[in-house]
């Protein structure tokens, strides 16, 4: 696709949900930590509260449960916050902090064909982020690293996939609060521990304002970016620049009603700060950031999903490994895609409802038909 012409326009239209208010535990979700489709076209759903991964079929029948909480055969005592099939063909599952399960999607006998890799002691801990493969079969995976002075920042480490040993660790920059314009918002209480060293200040963001986006790719690239600009800067494994995705796009003007709720938000915060530090925003902002979220799929497609205009859909620009955009996506409001369970046109959401009862939405995406 030459640069100059009009990208095609993809848009995903729910055929599936997967979800009950008051229904069985396998069909009531807790709290999704990650989602992923099989390409034959199962669906897995880690649900963190429970501490399993539940399987359905590609009708949205429940099939079984990979895994429980627990100390009993195919227990385990850490809860899954992130799955992923990688090019191996196993369904790694990321634990809250200390190991993985593998499992063989393939076999007949699944789900006995649980796993557990564990970190050796003193190992680094281990981040919800989507891990990968590299070229040489090494895992890819976050993990924090904290610092008196800096507080917490990520690093990105490589790991043997049979016994968990640290083979190599990349530091991944990213710009302080300070730097992306957040404010001090209390100067003392609600301390958080991180490592030796305690943070005593908690920042706000501003309303609409800069946020920092990192996103993981299943071949261990990574990219990087800021929401104030459409710039993001891709990297290989061991943290080399490869290619800058740059576009000058701005964010579009907040509509009357989401100008009516960020003053509602903001006299609140008001309210509730603490009077030695009053909040530091004090007007509406004219104007969304041009970038809102950004995240790889399982092809290992990046996309940035965008602000809009129009509230009542979402959108984002793809775009492939060379950095060339391959189309755009759009599908309906209040359907999030940043888990990345997207294989070729097929992909799944999670949807919330007034009451914050999750459910899974399975979207297929199709050409969009453009009016003459």
């Amino acid at each position: 696709m030459s640069q100059s012409a009009a990208p095609q326009i993809l848009v995903g239209i729910p055929d599936l949900v997967i979800g009950e208010v008051d229904g069985p535990e396998v069909y009531s979700f807790g709290a999704i930590g990650g989602l992923e489709i099989e390409p034959s076209g199962r669906i897995f759903v880690a649900d963190f509260l429970i501490g399993s991964v539940l399987v359905y079929s590609t009708q949205g029948e429940f099939l079984f449960r990979i895994g429980r909480s627990g100390d009993g055969p195919r227990e385990y005592k850490f809860y899954p916050c992130n799955i992923s099939i990688l090019r191996d063909g196993f369904l790694w599952i990321v634990s809250d902090g200390d190991g993985f399960l593998r499992v063989d999607p393939r076999r007949p006998d699944l789900p006995a064909t649980l796993e557990r890799i564990d970190l050796p002691r003193g190992g680094p801990p281990i981040h919800c982020e989507p891990v990968g493969l590299d070229d040489e079969s090494a895992l890819v995976a976050g993990a924090p690293l904290f610092d008196r002075d800096a507080g917490l920042t990520l690093r990105r480490v490589r790991l043997d996939v049979e016994t968990g040993q640290l083979l190599g660790e990349t530091l991944v920059e990213r710009p302080s609060l300070d730097e992306m314009g957040w404010r001090r918002i209390e100067p003392r209480g609600n301390a958080r521990r991180i490592g030796e060293a305690e943070l005593w200040e908690r920042y706000a963001p501003p309303p609409y304002g800069n946020d920092y986006l990192e996103a993981w790719a299943p071949d261990g690239r990574f990219a990087t970016g800021v929401t104030a600009r459409y710039r993001i800067n891709i990297y290989d494994v061991a943290a080399r620049l490869q290619r800058v995705i740059e576009r000058d796009v701005s964010g579009p003007p907040l509509t009357a009603e989401e100008r009516r709720r960020t003053s509602e938000l903001m006299d609140r915060r008001r309210r509730e700060a603490h009077p030695d530090l009053p909040y530091p925003y004090p007007e509406v902002p004219r104007h969304k950031t041009p970038l809102r979220k950004m995240w790889f799929d399982r092809d290992g497609r990046l996309w940035l999903e965008r602000y809009l205009e129009d509230p009542t859909n979402q959108a984002a620009d793809v775009y492939g490994l060379d950095g060339e955009l391959l189309f755009e996506a759009e599908w309906p409001v209040g359907i999030s895609l940043e888990l990345g369970a997207i294989r070729r046109s097929t992909g799944l959401g999670v949807r919330k409802d007034d009451l914050g009862v999750s459910r899974v939405v399975r979207l297929r995406f199709t050409p969009k038909q453009l009016r003459s």
